[in-house]
């Protein structure tokens, strides 16, 4: 087999991107070291098969590893984990994850720019990092007034399943996109992405376990797009950016009128000891993790000092997700993972011929005989979840 025409250097970039070691690359490929070294050195070039599979490994067109040199690194969100402003290290299993919410994120903006009829750019709220320390309860209350869900529609949600899906909905119908990706979950819970005059997108790590702390992190980063401050985030207590995201959406989702309705709160400035039924019980009705419950009551002053991070050391630790836990029809894990904003965009951007009927299936991977299907299961999902639009 002829071998391919590359430059070393793309090839090199191509596996720095992707944050690889040549030890580590090679072993993915099933190479030894030093075949690898030769055709980053120029000592030999890979075949057509070889430079597919190593295209595939660093999550890269074939295409891409024949261009002439090296292309600008790609834009990753801000980090906020570090205190001291060291970028983190993400694996390479994120990095890639994060590049295809990227890349798809970017096929929708290119069709909404040449076709801006079809999407209303969403009016969001600007505010400043200052303005949102200091008005933290009243903002979030707005906001929440402007998804439209009351205290009473928050609790008779029947679990915690429907409850992302409404809140994700909600947001959606701000003209925000929200999408579900896989990756380690100690190294990012979710990423926003807010470029100039780009679309705001929110990314949740789907490998949560539950939904409670999805929710969670849909309006953590909610918030950073508020504050026009997009990012990868692990919603770190101590870091002042991330305490204050946190704060919105421990208020959006338990304001205090919330707390009132589904447990009995002592008087101001008592902090008291909860039973662990009282305390699941209120969490369980506001579709919100046990731990977030606790820290609220405790920031709220309605529990001791240290509470939080007792009660966290006695619950068992994080287990990554193990299955889908039950049949879900392939057509629902489609719009799962992209949303209703994205698929629809998609589907009115086919109707205008806009796209082609290939770039379609390439925008959902779904082949045109479930597209009639589909676009039913997204009207239900917005007369369900939205209420129509």
């Amino acid at each position: 087999m002829s071998k391919m025409p590359v430059n070393p250097e793309v090839l090199i970039w191509a596996r720095e991107e992707s944050n690889l070691s040549i030890p580590e690359a090679a072993h993915q490929l099933s190479w030894n070291d030093t075949e690898l070294r030769g055709y980053e050195t120029g000592l030999d070039r890979p075949n057509k098969t070889k430079l597919q599979k190593m295209a595939q490994l660093y999550g890269v067109t074939l295409l891409c590893l024949l261009f002439d040199e090296p292309i600008e690194p790609e834009k990753r969100p801000k980090e906020f984990r570090t205190l001291d402003g060291r970028p983190a290290e993400l694996s390479h299993e994120t990095i890639l994850a994060m590049r295809d919410v990227r890349n798809q994120h970017e096929d929708i903006e290119d069709i909404v720019l040449e076709n801006r009829e079809i999407f209303q750019y969403p009016n969001l709220s600007n505010y400043t990092l200052t303005e949102f320390k200091n008005e933290v309860v009243n903002i979030a209350q707005r906001e929440r007034n402007r998804l439209g869900v009351s205290i009473n529609e928050q609790i008779e949600w029947k679990n915690e399943i429907e409850a992302f899906k409404f809140w994700r909905a909600r947001i959606e119908s701000l003209g925000i996109f929200v999408y579900l990706f896989k990756a380690p979950i100690e190294e990012c819970r979710g990423f926003s992405i807010l470029e100039a005059n780009g679309l705001p997108a929110i990314a949740i790590n789907d490998s949560e376990r539950t939904y409670p702390p999805k929710i969670f992190t849909l309006f953590h980063e909610y918030a950073h797009i508020l504050i026009r401050d997009a990012g990868i985030c692990l919603q770190e207590r101590n870091n002042k950016t991330e305490a204050v995201c946190n704060r919105f959406a421990a208020e959006i989702l338990m304001p205090i009128a919330a707390l009132k309705e589904v447990i009995e709160l002592p008087p101001d400035n008592v902090r008291k000891e909860w039973l662990e039924y009282q305390l699941r019980g209120g969490a369980r009705k506001l579709k919100v993790s046990l731990l977030s419950f606790i820290l609220r009551l405790e920031e709220l002053q309605y529990a001791p000092k240290g509470y939080y991070d007792q009660w966290k050391r006695k619950l068992p630790k994080y287990r990554p997700q193990k299955g889908s836990g039950g049949y879900i029809h392939h057509l629902d894990k489609t719009i799962r993972k992209y949303g209703i904003r994205y698929i629809d965009i998609v589907f009115r951007a086919l109707q205008k011929e806009a796209i082609s009927k290939f770039e379609a299936y390439e925008l959902v991977r779904k082949t045109p005989k479930y597209w009639t299907e589909f676009q039913n299961r997204i009207n239900e999902y917005r007369g369900q979840y939205v209420g129509g639009e």
